[in-house]
């Protein structure tokens, strides 16, 4: 769901980015994600709120999205809950651009000093991975490591594992089972 408060994310480049990040976990994990239907609660909400508008209070200047751990009474107002901060400025690849396009009051047009950009693919990967049940991971170099800056293009194998030991389920023997899950938890201080 699209809570549209800004034109720079348009709809399009929003919804885009959205199905290209589900889809990078759903085809890893093997679990089906639709839209909510008319009138149906969705379990997962994009809102677009700077730090004047958001409502909860939790957006800043630095703060480029926030997102809420799943929560599991359905009816509760911040269930899957996603904010994006308008006031950076989002490509669908994470590329530098002119600065004239990032900040036309102090650059104009045909300038070569190109500025930084957040690749809003990645971040929603990211954050969809928090919607899923994932706390951020202290290894660097992981969709679901940070800072948002050196977010990694596609999945990296340790997403994955960590994505399929809380979704895909297992066929092993009971006692493999429990080995592999006393291995887990004495690795849980990791998580």
């Amino acid at each position: 769901m699209l809570d549209k408060n800004n034109e720079e994310i348009t709809e399009k480049m929003l919804n885009r980015a959205s199905k290209f990040a589900w889809k990078s976990w759903t085809i890893r994990l093997n679990f089906d994600v639709r839209q909510a239907k008319s009138g149906e609660q969705p379990d997962f909400r994009v809102l677009i709120r700077t730090p004047e508008n958001d409502e909860r209070g939790e957006m800043d200047d630095n703060t480029i999205m926030y997102h809420y751990f799943p929560i599991m009474d359905v009816d509760h107002p911040l269930r899957g809950l996603c904010v994006i901060n308008p006031n950076f400025y989002y490509t669908v690849n994470g590329e530098g651009v002119p600065m004239n396009l990032i900040d036309p009051e102090n650059y104009s047009p045909g300038t070569h000093v190109r500025g930084s950009t957040i690749d809003l693919d990645g971040v929603l990967r990211h954050e969809f991975g928090h919607g899923i049940g994932l706390s951020h991971d202290p290894e660097p170099g992981n969709t679901m490591s940070t800072p948002y800056m050196i977010l990694e293009d596609f999945l990296q194998p340790r997403d994955i594992m960590r994505g399929a030991a809380k979704y895909v389920k297992q066929n092993m023997s009971e006692s493999d089972l429990q080995r592999w899950l006393k291995w887990l938890k004495s690795r849980s201080e990791d998580y």
